[in-house]
């Protein structure tokens, strides 16, 4: 199953000591008026802590409110997780205390610039290019030492 209306765009930055993110998104289509959705809510769609790390997350925003996995993500980093583990087990998580159907992507980066991503999403098609599926979850990442950014994918989270 696949949702064709998230267009979040999440960015965390590591800068020596210092780390943040922010999170863009048009939200959800012919939403009530007034309405906030998780991107703009610190612990929901995003969250940074200098002891720990940050995480961004894109989905179904108000199932994702339910839940603050940002900031879950980031207390396990702060426990020493990696950020692949941690996504894993927020998703599991998730998933063990609904048994409803929800999409939800997530980054995150330690402060040690280790990252990682966990998805429900099975497939994502590029709106901008009609033929381009991907397998899970596209991301980009360009860190120090790199010439230039690397779109790479994620699998389903199991």
């Amino acid at each position: 199953m696949q949702h064709q209306s998230h267009d979040t765009l999440g960015l965390i930055v590591l800068d020596g000591d210092d780390i943040s993110c922010g999170v863009s998104t048009s939200g959800m289509p012919n939403k009530h008026p007034g309405r906030v959705g998780d991107s703009a809510l610190p612990g929901n769609g995003l969250y940074a802590d200098v002891t720990g790390g940050a995480a961004c997350c894109s989905g179904d925003g108000d199932f994702i409110l339910k839940f603050c996995p940002a900031f879950h993500v980031v207390q396990l980093l702060k426990q020493g997780k990696e950020p692949k583990e941690a996504c894993k087990i927020v998703i599991s998580d998730m998933k063990n205390r609904s048994s409803d159907y929800f999409e939800i992507s997530i980054i995150a980066v330690n402060m040690k610039g280790e990252y990682g991503t966990g998805t429900t999403v099975e497939s994502w098609k590029d709106p901008l290019e009609k033929d381009k599926t991907y397998n899970g979850f596209p991301y980009v990442v360009w860190t120090s030492g790199m010439d230039e950014p690397v779109c790479l994918c994620q699998e389903t989270s199991t």
